[in-house]
């Protein structure tokens, strides 16, 4: 849903938000959840962020810096999402919109798994 908003203050500007409903709808369990911009600037949960995760807390949203693994689709998945990814660029240039996050929930299923790193 977007809802234009006009802001007034020395000068005014109309704002755009979008709102959306929760995307990880799933009756498995996301164990870790990354806002993923494109940037390394300031992209890290750090320390604190990591022993909180570490902890067990699950509102920790880790950023691009913070990935440590690899991430690999089958080839109808990985087609699809770069469709939508090309779609969402689009239409955020036609509006004039230069925020985006690509959000990414994880789930490690109950067999073992191995984190690899990407340097």
């Amino acid at each position: 849903m977007q809802c234009p908003v006009h802001v007034c203050g020395a000068s005014c500007a109309q704002v755009r938000f979008v709102v959306m409903a929760n995307i990880f709808v799933t009756d498995l369990q996301i164990h870790r959840r990354y806002d993923i911009k494109g940037s390394t600037d300031g992209r890290t949960v750090g320390a604190e962020g990591r022993a909180k995760a570490a902890d067990g807390d699950p509102g920790v949203i880790f950023k691009d810096l913070d990935v440590d693994m690899r991430i690999v689709l089958e080839q109808p998945a990985h087609e699809a999402l770069m469709q939508q990814l090309a779609a969402d660029s689009d239409l955020l240039k036609r509006v004039g919109v230069m925020d985006y996050s690509l959000l990414l929930g994880v789930h490690y299923p109950a067999r073992n798994f191995t984190r690899l790193s990407l340097e």
